[in-house]
């Protein structure tokens, strides 16, 4: 065993998490700082919980051989790259699936308490030191989140359905994670207690919420005419923002960019607005909504549809290659010329 090894260990079989976070922030050359807590459960749990923090939760009683994985991540400097690849997925679980944008406009905020639940459940680490995402987790949280969803709305029918919300929030996430609400620390707790906030509000929410003034045509009219305008606005369908010709290329130009797991979390999310955006059109046409003019035909918006999927399934196929890793670093002996 190394020398840092050796070091970490012990920190941590001293409950010396600050020290921990502070050394290895140094042996990595890094400022990103890691909140190490301890927790009721029986796995790590890893997450980013701000741009600059990665959250571990690390089981009270873990044993030697978990404790051994968490020391080789924070050794070898995985823990970084593993809580960036976490919060790609939770980034795209949040931005194709769930309506971000529309819930930030009308209330101010994007849905936090249930970004975290999401992380939560894909934050789980293995015994061999890595998040071994796949599709199967990933589509584990989207039926989480639809089943908390379906909750949320049924609560609202039945008369007794408040008293019994937390309860289902409780059981579906023990479901779907293997933890129990009161084996969270303090903060997390919170954090479900006010997921009932967040999935109220989203279940408030309607397609008109995605949008915002730069969806629609300025129109001009004369602002003495009150009455007139009044009817205007109330009967005069509005003309919805058309999609940019070079759109695609745009996309295939920043993908061939990327540089960074950060890099890429921000082009999937990118990506998934202008689906989310597509989608509400090509639902205008099918309903005939009269209150929108959509700038373009069915199948345009089907075929960018298309192209706008591929290019996501593309850019979450990338593995970004991280430059401060410790395998980039090369270190010259003393006094080489070249």
């Amino acid at each position: 065993m190394n020398f840092n090894r050796c070091v970490i260990e012990r920190g941590l079989n001293e409950s010396k998490f600050g020290f921990v976070s502070e050394y290895c922030g140094r042996l990595h050359n890094t400022d990103t700082k890691l909140n190490i807590m301890q927790y009721g459960g029986d796995d790590i749990r890893v997450y980013k919980e701000s741009a600059d923090t990665i959250r571990i939760l690390l089981p009270s009683d873990a044993d030697p051989y978990l404790q051994d994985s968490l020391c080789r991540m924070l050794d070898s400097g995985s823990i970084y790259e593993n809580a960036e690849k976490i919060n790609s997925y939770v980034e795209y679980v949040m931005e194709t699936c769930i309506p971000n944008n529309a819930m930030e406009k009308k209330f101010g905020h994007r849905p936090k308490n249930l970004q975290i639940v999401i992380a939560l459940n894909l934050g789980k680490c293995n015994n061999d030191a890595d998040c071994d995402i796949d599709q199967t987790r990933v589509d584990n949280c989207i039926t989480m989140k639809d089943e908390l969803m379906d909750a949320c709305h049924r609560c609202k029918q039945e008369p007794d359905g408040q008293e019994y919300f937390h309860k289902d929030i409780s059981d579906i996430f023990n479901h779907h994670t293997g933890l129990d609400r009161g084996d969270l620390p303090d903060d997390n707790k919170m954090n479900m207690m006010d997921l009932k906030d967040d999935l109220n509000k989203l279940d408030s929410l309607n397609p008109e919420d995605s949008l915002d003034d730069k969806d629609f045509d300025d129109i001009d009219i004369e602002e003495d005419d009150e009455e007139i305008k009044q009817e205007f606005f109330l009967k005069k369908p509005k003309k919805l923002k058309p999609f940019p010709n070079d759109l695609i290329p745009y996309i295939t130009v920043e993908m061939n960019d990327i540089q960074s797991a950060n890099d890429q979390a921000m082009l999937c999310g990118y990506i998934s607005s202008k689906i989310e955006l597509c989608d509400f059109y090509i639902n205008c046409i099918d309903t005939q909504d009269s209150r929108y003019i959509v700038p373009h035909t069915r199948q345009f918006l089907v075929n960018l549809n298309t192209n706008l999927n591929n290019l996501l399934t593309q850019c979450l196929k990338i593995k970004p290659i991280n430059k401060n890793s410790p395998m980039w670093k090369v270190n010259y002996p003393d006094g080489y010329a070249g």
